[in-house]
């Protein structure tokens, strides 16, 4: 689903589709919500998101969002066994490709599902793992 980031820039109100909402604002915004306030110069469009997020509507005035930090490079060589990504470093794909390499040979009520949010297959992984330290 596609979720359009936009700050509140305008005077604050207590009415209208967002509630409260003070200039700072952050807010996630689905399809439809945002082009009901494109055009309105209270709202600084600043990103697009291509993901599934929790809420779809999020203001936050205490604090302002700060940026990711940006991955360090880590150079690994594919034998060291020092070297790991996270499950969180990790794409949707990726999770998916290593439940898929993980259920090979196992039987079917021992697989893994590979369906959901990234959320949940995080948390079947390190399942998976805790249960083979075990």
């Amino acid at each position: 689903m596609t979720y359009y980031k936009c700050k509140y820039a305008g005077n604050p109100r207590n009415e209208g589709r967002f509630g409260n909402v003070k200039e700072g604002d952050i807010l996630m915004l689905t399809k439809e919500e945002y082009d009901c306030v494109a055009e309105n110069d209270d709202f600084e469009f600043i990103e697009e998101y291509q993901e599934s997020l929790p809420n779809s509507v999020s203001t936050n005035s205490e604090k302002q969002e700060q940026p990711a930090p940006a991955p360090e490079e880590v150079e690994h060589d594919e034998d060291d066994d020092d070297y790991s990504m996270t499950y969180a470093d990790m794409k949707k794909s990726e999770l998916v490709s290593e439940i898929e390499d993980r259920n090979e040979g196992r039987d079917e009520e021992d697989k893994i599902s590979a369906t959901g949010l990234k959320s949940d297959l995080i948390d079947r992984l390190e399942e998976d793992d805790d249960l083979s330290i075990s």
